[in-house]
């Protein structure tokens, strides 16, 4: 603007509101004091704090080979064929299936409900279904509640500024390569540092936590042979059929784990008598109203919404979560899949199905926890240092279901990785191959300037007819024009198309033979090579980076405090690249 004056697009707005929302609630919830007497209706022995269990474990409940069998046969198995399935139909339907931009779109056209469940899928981790029975534990039903609405408000939030990438810049693939149109290389050698950190600490977020998970699990698990079954359900489906073949194994997963939830639900809150046997739901709500909450929680409940220790989490949450949700290129690659309108649709669905389960999951199995606690004939439970790593989902499901019980969680936990997993080879696949090989390391020729034709370098027809045409000439010399046919007007082009789909041989001579675009399509052939070659490499680096991870003894929640702390101040910059037009170079990388 002329007057120099601050100006937002209205897209900002809603980032704005919720920011005071929250600052707000936190300050609303700081300045009430509340008493923490006992409830009237409640018998006196009820009413105590934890003390006198003597401590179980989780124990293990399959071999190595029985684990083995069941995760790369059985899953590992089911999704391949998925990815099988999804190339003969790309190839045989669509014809495209050696695309590069088919391998990191799908095609552009993904549905609503694919788009749906994949996002879902993809950023539910492993935490999320561990440690939100943990926050209940400890801040009672605001505890669930406000661990998932922190991570459903940037789910929301994000389609709104994804509207604005996708109708912007509709052929991109990265979030990145709008970075690199707008400030130039440096600018985006920067982001591009930032993105794969990001994807760094995701990866080894879902390896540590995927680590403990089998190791807890399965007897004699090395840290090894775990990183080995991670690594090659993360890459196998990936590296045959791309990122289409994530959408529909994402659906798979998804409804799997819907299942799984389901049964914890009817087992634990309907499955019982009304005598007064565990199993419930009037006896847990008796169990758990009757005991003494946090002293920050209203009237000192754990049936209550209202928990300073809760809310305080949900804004750092807040923060953290949106370093993952629009610094990570997995949740951009899910939305540029699709077309706007699907886009949105998907990602609005998407917060529906993604807080249904970590809500669902921390009050059932953390309100059964207190509840079993408190009982007094009741006499094991966990330690403090269990509670922490998230092993009362895997504590209450054996305790509750038995064997049942560790093969549901086992089950559960295994998918959510499998499409958070998938989805990060993806996105640093599609970071290394757009924005470093392609653009530093190999371009197709250097282009001149904006403006510019990719393919012959000289200037585009619409330039020299536009107003701004006399930046492209000197001394009074005319305009030489690009003179490059449509390729679907290209008689050439429809040749070397009939050469390519005769030839019988892989390794005959080039078949591109039109003098204008065929140096570019042995381009793009080379590219899809180097694209295979990579998510290979990409899942490969999974083994060593997992192994160091392990080596160096730290934990899920050192992992994400300096991942979070590294990557959110990249948060702010990428968001106003695209809502804000006087956002600079200088600006994004300072």
């Amino acid at each position: 603007m002329a007057s120099g004056k601050l100006s937002l697009a209205p897209s900002a707005v809603p980032f704005l509101a919720v920011g005071l929302l929250l600052l707000g609630l936190v300050f609303k919830c700081d300045s009430s004091e509340i008493d923490g007497s006992r409830r009237l209706d409640c018998p006196a022995e009820q009413v105590r704090q934890n003390g006198n269990q003597s401590f179980s474990k989780v124990y293990p409940v399959l071999d190595k080979h029985q684990a083995a069998g069941l995760l790369l046969l059985g899953f590992g198995g089911l999704s391949v064929l998925l990815a099988l399935l999804y190339v003969a139909i790309r190839k045989h339907v669509f014809h495209d299936a050696n695309n590069l931009d088919t391998t990191f779109d799908a095609g552009g056209k993904v549905s609503t409900s694919l788009t749906a469940v994949t996002v879902a899928s993809q950023l539910l981790w492993p935490g999320d279904l561990l440690q939100c029975a943990t926050v209940a534990i400890k801040n009672g039903i605001a505890g669930s509640f406000w661990y998932t609405s922190c991570a459903v408000v940037n789910m929301i939030l994000f389609p709104v500024l994804s509207v604005q990438f996708k109708t912007r810049a509709p052929g991109a693939k990265t979030f990145l390569q709008v970075i690199h149109a707008r400030f130039g290389n440096s600018a985006h050698i920067v982001f591009c540092f930032f993105a794969l950190l990001m994807n760094l600490m995701v990866t080894v977020c879902l390896l540590t936590a995927s680590t403990a998970l089998l190791q807890g699990l399965v007897k004699d698990a090395s840290g090894e042979y775990c990183v080995i079954i991670m690594a090659t359900l993360f890459g196998s489906y990936s590296f045959i059929g791309g990122l289409g073949s994530t959408f529909y194994v994402s659906y798979f997963n998804t409804a799997i784990i819907f299942i799984c939830v389901l049964c914890f639900i009817a087992n634990i809150f309907y499955s019982g008598d009304n005598a007064g046997t565990f199993n419930a739901i009037d006896f847990i709500y008796d169990k758990v109203h009757c005991l003494t909450g946090p002293e920050k929680n209203e009237e000192r409940s754990y049936i209550t919404f209202w928990s300073e220790g809760a809310i305080i989490w949900a804004v750092q949450g807040f923060f953290a979560t949106a370093s993952i949700t629009f610094c990570d290129q997995a949740s951009w690659q899910s939305r540029i899949a699709a077309k706007p309108v699907q886009g949105v649709l998907g990602f609005f669905a998407a917060t529906y199905i993604w807080f249904a389960i970590p809500s669902t999951i921390g009050t059932t199995l953390g309100l059964a926890y207190l509840a079993q606690t408190s009982d007094p004939n009741t006499t094991f439970a966990l330690d403090a240092n269990d509670i922490d790593h998230g092993m009362v989902t895997v504590f209450m499901a054996q305790s509750q279901m038995g064997l049942t019980g560790s093969y549901l969680v086992l089950t559960m936990l295994i998918m959510a990785v499998m499409s958070s997993g998938s989805g990060e080879v993806m996105a640093i696949s599609s970071i290394i191959v757009y924005d470093i090989y392609q653009t530093h390391v190999r371009p197709f020729r250097h282009r001149r300037g904006v403006g510019h034709c990719v393919l012959c370098g000289e200037v585009k027809p619409r330039e020299v007819a536009s107003d701004s045409s006399e930046k492209y000439k000197s001394d009074g010399a005319s305009v030489k024009c690009c003179q490059c046919p449509l390729v679907s007007e290209c008689s050439h082009c429809t040749e070397d198309l009939r050469r390519v789909i005769d030839r019988k041989l892989p390794l005959c001579p080039n078949p591109y033979r039109c003098p204008y675009h065929g140096d570019y399509r042995s381009y793009l052939d080379s590219l899809v090579n180097f694209k295979s070659w990579c998510i290979l490499w990409v899942t490969l680096s999974l083994l060593p980076v997992g192994m160091v991870t392990l080596a160096s003894g730290v934990d899920l929640n050192y992992v994400m405090v300096c991942g979070f702390i590294l990557t959110t101040p990249s948060f702010p910059p990428a968001l106003m690249t695209i809502i804000w037009s006087k956002t600079s170079a200088s600006g994004v990388i300072i």
